[in-house]
Protein backbone atom coordinates (compact mmCIF):
# COMPACT_ATOMS: atom_id res chain seq x y z
CA UNK A 1 0.00 0.00 0.00
CA UNK A 2 1.23 3.14 -0.93
CA UNK A 3 2.73 6.18 1.98
CA UNK A 4 -0.20 8.94 2.43
CA UNK A 5 0.12 12.14 1.19
CA UNK A 6 0.97 14.43 2.82
CA UNK A 7 -1.01 17.70 1.70
CA UNK A 8 -1.45 20.94 3.08
CA UNK A 9 -3.22 24.30 1.89
CA UNK A 10 -0.25 25.52 0.46
CA UNK A 11 -0.46 22.47 -1.64
CA UNK A 12 -4.04 23.10 -2.67
CA UNK A 13 -2.74 26.76 -3.68
CA UNK A 14 -0.06 25.44 -5.28
CA UNK A 15 -2.84 22.95 -7.28
CA UNK A 16 -4.95 26.35 -8.03
CA UNK A 17 -1.77 28.47 -9.47
CA UNK A 18 -1.03 24.88 -11.96
CA UNK A 19 -4.88 24.65 -13.14
CA UNK A 20 -5.09 27.96 -13.71
CA UNK A 21 -2.23 28.16 -15.88
CA UNK A 22 -3.47 28.11 -19.70
CA UNK A 23 -2.52 24.78 -21.40
CA UNK A 24 -2.03 23.00 -18.18
CA UNK A 25 -4.57 19.75 -17.62
CA UNK A 26 -5.06 16.74 -14.89
CA UNK A 27 -2.25 14.74 -16.20
CA UNK A 28 0.67 17.79 -16.57
CA UNK A 29 -0.53 18.96 -12.92
CA UNK A 30 -0.29 15.31 -11.44
CA UNK A 31 3.66 15.17 -13.17
CA UNK A 32 4.05 18.66 -12.06
CA UNK A 33 3.05 17.51 -8.35
CA UNK A 34 4.25 14.24 -8.49
CA UNK A 35 1.02 12.76 -7.27
CA UNK A 36 -1.25 10.71 -9.48
CA UNK A 37 -4.02 12.59 -11.86
CA UNK A 38 -6.86 11.21 -10.01
CA UNK A 39 -5.64 12.23 -7.01
CA UNK A 40 -5.55 16.26 -8.73
CA UNK A 41 -9.72 15.62 -10.02
CA UNK A 42 -10.41 14.61 -6.46
CA UNK A 43 -8.50 17.69 -4.96
CA UNK A 44 -10.04 19.87 -8.14
CA UNK A 45 -13.59 19.16 -7.41
CA UNK A 46 -12.84 19.55 -3.79
CA UNK A 47 -12.01 22.46 -4.72
CA UNK A 48 -14.73 23.30 -7.30
CA UNK A 49 -12.08 24.19 -9.68
CA UNK A 50 -13.31 24.13 -13.36
CA UNK A 51 -10.11 23.34 -15.08
CA UNK A 52 -10.42 22.00 -19.04
CA UNK A 53 -13.12 24.47 -19.66
CA UNK A 54 -10.43 26.97 -21.61
CA UNK A 55 -8.61 23.76 -23.38
CA UNK A 56 -11.75 22.89 -25.31
CA UNK A 57 -13.53 24.46 -28.54
CA UNK A 58 -15.63 27.28 -29.20
CA UNK A 59 -17.85 24.71 -30.48
CA UNK A 60 -17.19 22.63 -27.76
CA UNK A 61 -18.50 24.85 -25.14
CA UNK A 62 -21.26 25.64 -27.30
CA UNK A 63 -22.81 22.66 -27.03
CA UNK A 64 -23.02 22.93 -23.20
CA UNK A 65 -22.01 20.81 -19.92
CA UNK A 66 -24.37 17.63 -21.02
CA UNK A 67 -22.03 14.79 -22.48
CA UNK A 68 -22.66 14.81 -26.64
CA UNK A 69 -24.98 12.34 -28.39
CA UNK A 70 -23.44 9.55 -29.73
CA UNK A 71 -22.00 10.66 -33.70
CA UNK A 72 -22.22 14.06 -32.65
CA UNK A 73 -20.20 16.03 -35.13
CA UNK A 74 -17.52 17.39 -32.25
CA UNK A 75 -17.47 13.47 -30.90
CA UNK A 76 -17.22 11.98 -34.71
CA UNK A 77 -14.70 14.26 -35.59
CA UNK A 78 -12.09 13.43 -32.54
CA UNK A 79 -12.57 9.58 -33.04
CA UNK A 80 -11.82 10.38 -36.70
CA UNK A 81 -8.44 12.30 -36.06
CA UNK A 82 -7.46 9.90 -33.58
Amino acid sequence: MPAPIRWSDDDDRRLMLVLETPGINHRVAAELLQVSKSFVQRRAVILQMRTLATACSADRNAAGEDPLPPLHPISWGALQTG
